[in-house]
């Protein structure tokens, strides 16, 4: 009996970890003036990353709309993001 009320205290509280080492990178903006690898760009430092990291002019053109939802998808790859 005391083992279950240990296993069920300690699945729970083991089940955290994951979430907590998750929020260890908040975010990541891509390095474009790097190479590009395998994985993907490097991320920029902190320190440096600015408000125009986050903008792309691509957005604010309407793209054609679906027809049953009346809603439209626009596309952006990290190669439109210029530095």
């Amino acid at each position: 009996m005391a083992k279950a009320q240990i296993l069920l205290v300690l699945v729970p509280l083991l089940s955290l970890l994951p979430f907590n080492l998750a929020l260890t990178q908040d975010f990541c903006v891509a390095d474009l003036n790097s190479s590009d690898t395998p994985a993907g760009y490097p991320c920029k430092p902190k320190a440096s990353v600015t408000a125009n990291d986050f903008h792309y002019s691509g957005l604010a053109a309407a793209g054609p709309s679906g027809y049953p939802f009346n809603t439209s998808t626009t596309f952006a790859f990290v190669d439109q993001f210029l530095p």
